[in-house]
């Protein structure tokens, strides 16, 4: 993709785009780049909520040495009644002067943890509602492009139309001249042919600042130059895409797992434990090697925070289960006006393809008459700007057509 578009920039010629291709081109844009990052994120969620079901070693290992020989003689220190009851004063504990290694290794499992198991339940489906946010952010950008698209080649047809409408109004001026030179016409005549002219010409300059616009708009959206060619108009091709909606739905299931998971906050957790350590020290071990296991269960009074995570839990599920309606609202109310849009631009350009007919027949009649001196330059010129403005119709309801479709396919309708 960025090979084709380098090639905008070094081959000979600009070649023509078709709206797929501008669809593919804005595969690089940061929206998208951005929401991708995200899902990425989300996707990196899961293996930490899953770390918590999983069991888990710990490793550790120790180097003592004593650089002296320490004696601990219990006679010298309890009092004579205390040595009577344990049977008279034991041996002295001496601490060799010696260096030693320990190790040990512990393995943990989780035996009952239940609000972990949720919370992975809730971390997968919040990585599909990230995902899904991938596919909405394409149909939104797709949108746009279409827009673009559309709208620079809209904008091209008004340059070429203004254009030809000054090239229309210098031959009206040339006739109106040459009717003033041979005294057919007074000067009047002139003065509104130049005005006509002039006008014309102002039109192309405001023509050509909607294409300037139309086409920085397309370039923003999809990173190709301004000037390259447009081409193919099959909208019919457009296949649908996933909206908010889905992402949404699946935000709210994940908020609604994470609320079992914090009411499930309350189960105390069970832990089975298993380590294995080893000693060169044997004053403290003679065999040197030992082996113990346990099962605990344990539970803490954490001075209401579980309450608050349960509230907050139950509010943000409100809110998400909120806002998928929300955006189902919206997407139906975006397929009724793209349906709606479509049905308008249909007839409209129906009307406006008609309209078209009968101007051009209206200004080949004035044409005629006012090169034979039947007609004033004031029923030209409205001929002109009726043909002008029919011209622009046709063209702009044309193009509504294959928006609207694309809208309405990229909106699923």
């Amino acid at each position: 993709m960025w090979r084709s578009i380098m090639w905008w920039w070094t081959g000979p010629a600009a070649q023509a785009i078709t709206l797929e291709e501008a669809f593919s081109a804005a595969e690089s844009a940061p929206e998208l780049r951005a929401s991708i990052a995200q899902a990425d994120r989300a996707g990196a969620s899961i293996g930490a909520a899953r770390a918590q079901l999983l069991p888990k070693v710990a490793l550790a290992a120790r180097a003592t040495w004593t650089d002296e020989e320490v004696a601990f003689d219990l006679g010298e220190v309890l009092p004579p009644e205390a040595l009577g009851l344990i049977g008279g004063a034991p041996p002295p504990i001496v601490v060799q002067e010696q260096a030693w290694l320990d190790a040990s290794a512990t393995l943990v499992v989780p035996v009952v943890d239940a609000d972990a198991w949720w919370t992975l339940r809730a971390a997968d489906r919040a990585a599909e509602a990230a995902s899904l946010d991938v596919a909405a952010a394409r149909r939104q950008l797709r949108v746009g492009v279409a827009r673009a698209w559309y709208g620079t080649r809209m904008a091209r047809d008004g340059v070429a139309l203004a254009e030809e409408a000054v090239v229309v109004a210098r031959t009206q001026e040339d006739v109106a001249r040459r009717r003033v030179e041979a005294g057919d016409a007074p000067a009047r005549v002139l003065l509104e042919a130049e005005q006509a002219r002039l006008a014309a010409e102002r039109d192309v300059s405001a023509a050509t600042e909607q294409r300037i616009r139309a086409e920085q708009a397309l370039h923003r959206w999809t990173g190709l130059p301004p000037d390259a060619p447009l081409e193919g108009d099959d909208p019919a091709g457009t296949s649908a895409a996933p909206s908010d909606v889905a992402a949404a739905t699946a935000r709210a299931d994940a908020a609604g797992q994470a609320l079992t998971a914090a009411r499930l906050g309350w189960a105390p957790d069970v832990t089975a434990r298993l380590t294995g350590s080893w000693t060169q020290n044997e004053g403290f071990a003679p065999n040197g090697t030992f082996v113990f296991a346990g099962v605990e269960a344990s539970w803490t009074f954490d001075g209401g925070y579980r309450s608050s995570r349960v509230r907050d839990a139950g509010a943000t599920a409100v809110a998400a289960g909120a806002l998928a309606e929300s955006a189902q609202r919206r997407l139906d109310e975006e397929r009724e006006t793209a349906r709606a849009a479509q049905a308008r631009a249909v007839a409209a350009s129906a009307s406006a393809t008609r309209e078209l007919a009968v101007a051009d027949t209206r200004l080949r009649e004035a044409t005629d008459a006012f090169a034979q001196g039947l007609l004033p330059f004031s029923d030209l010129e409205r001929a002109e700007l009726a043909h002008r403005a029919a011209a622009v119709a046709a063209s702009r309801e044309r193009w509504a057509v294959s928006l609207a479709t694309v809208e309405l396919a990229l909106a699923g309708g």
